[in-house]
């Protein structure tokens, strides 16, 4: 009987440790962790939580200088009934994380406004990743007031940034395609 309690517990040990091992081993993808619409000064900002995690591949090419550009997209619809919802308004904000190679410092680029902050290490530039800025998205007189709308939002990586010979490889390879699914919620004006 000893024996066998002694087989059950390296036994129990083995299973928590390859659970702690792959629990440390996280998945590539894309994910909306959160999102919300904010009026300030008259404009409709989204202030909206990622999760980027990178593949092996998209950071191996990271590290050997090729830019990497992330999109967020941000839409407003009008909800109706029996139709599909139309289109009110469309934004597509642009974030190009880089490594610099003298300073061995990570960029992170917003493409639109050319602001860029810098980061001693990957694990920081990806933190601003997930929690950009808020994105100006309307002017207070685009959406009617007293209406619903719904708003989406969702991340991805922009494989047509990528250098030309780079594209056929990413749009092949299932760890280039990263993207996270659309989180869609409502909000009145």
């Amino acid at each position: 009987m000893p024996r066998l309690n002694s087989r059950l517990a390296a036994l129990c040990v083995a299973v928590a440790l390859a659970s702690a091992v792959l629990a440390g081993t996280r998945e590539a993808g894309f994910h909306v962790r959160g999102a919300r619409v904010e009026l300030v000064n008259d404009i409709y900002m989204v202030d909206v939580q990622f999760e980027h995690r990178f593949s092996e591949e998209s950071l191996e090419a990271l590290e050997n200088g090729i830019p990497l550009t992330v999109n967020v997209e941000v839409e407003f619809r009008r909800p109706r009934r029996y139709l599909w919802d139309p289109l009110v308004v469309r934004v597509v904000q642009d974030y190009r994380l880089q490594r610099h190679e003298l300073s061995n410092q990570y960029l992170v680029i917003d493409v639109a406004t050319g602001g860029r902050r810098n980061f001693g290490s990957l694990e920081a530039a990806i933190a601003a990743l997930d929690a950009p800025a808020p994105i100006p998205v309307a002017e207070r007189d685009v959406l009617s007031g007293g209406h619903e709308y719904v708003a989406r939002v969702r991340t991805r990586m922009d494989i047509e940034a990528l250098p030309a010979p780079l594209r056929p490889v990413a749009w092949l390879k299932p760890g280039w395609r990263l993207a996270s699914d659309w989180l869609d919620w409502v909000f009145e004006t």
